[in-house]
């Protein structure tokens, strides 16, 4: 994957030594590096909504880099993070890597070593950024469906036929064929497979969603509808 310019290694470290060494490294791969000598510092300065990642020292003056990372973590903030320690152990590695460091390494670092290490980062990264993303778009589309069209859609992914519809939601085949285009229309999908293939990659979270008696009781509980149930209630508190 192709790392662009517009990503930025973030350098958290009080060693003049190591600092120096991680950002010259960054820049001579062309990428920007920003040093913090704490993680104070950093926190107060950084856009969390940054492109690339952050490389730290474990022991820093104040806030550690692991009580970083998890505050980082408990804050929802997707930078992927390198840890660094001159002093590794196992405890520390394995609490880092619990709470989703990218790697762990010894200090000094070795650059091949470092640099795939901020590659894998910020590819990480590129992936999370395109998922939000696609979010933000599939909740935009649902922004633009009415409640019938709701309905339809769920029984649509319950393989409901037109009849069925119809009959639950009280309205000729004609509103039903109707609503249907109206849907895929809406929501950019050329056919009922890649509407489900789209709201599958989503990866929203499962929440409920109220809907009429009729259309609970004609339509079969499936999979399908803890997903959409999910894309529904995003959408109601977006």
């Amino acid at each position: 994957m192709h790392l662009s310019v517009r990503a930025t290694v973030f350098v958290v470290d009080p060693d003049p030594v190591n600092s120096q060494f991680v950002v010259e490294l960054v820049r001579s791969r062309g990428l920007t590096a920003l040093h913090y000598e704490h993680a104070d510092a950093f926190w107060q300065d950084v856009d969390f909504h940054a492109y690339g990642c952050l490389v730290s020292e474990v022991v820093l003056p104040g806030m550690s880099g692991i009580q970083l990372q998890e505050k980082m973590r408990s804050s929802n903030i997707v930078l992927p993070i390198i840890l660094m320690s001159s002093e590794p152990n196992v405890s520390l590695a394995v609490r880092a890597m619990k709470s989703g460091a990218i790697d762990f390494l010894g200090k000094p670092c070795v650059a091949l070593e470092l640099w795939e290490s901020i590659q894998a980062a910020i590819e990480i990264n590129q992936l999370v950024r395109q998922q939000q993303q696609l979010r933000g778009d599939l909740r935009s589309r649902l922004e633009l469906l009415t409640d019938d069209e709701y309905q339809v859609m769920r029984m649509m992914l319950d393989g409901e036929m037109n009849k069925t519809i119809a009959r639950c939601q009280d309205v000729s085949l004609r509103t039903v064929d109707l609503r249907r285009s109206s849907i895929m229309r809406k929501m950019h999908a050329r056919t009922l497979v890649e509407l489900a293939q789209m709201l599958a990659v989503s990866d929203l979270e499962p929440l409920s969603r109220q809907l009429p008696p009729s259309a609970v009781t004609q339509s079969p509980t499936s999979p399908n509808h803890c997903l959409f149930d999910g894309l529904l209630a995003t959408k109601r508190t977006h």
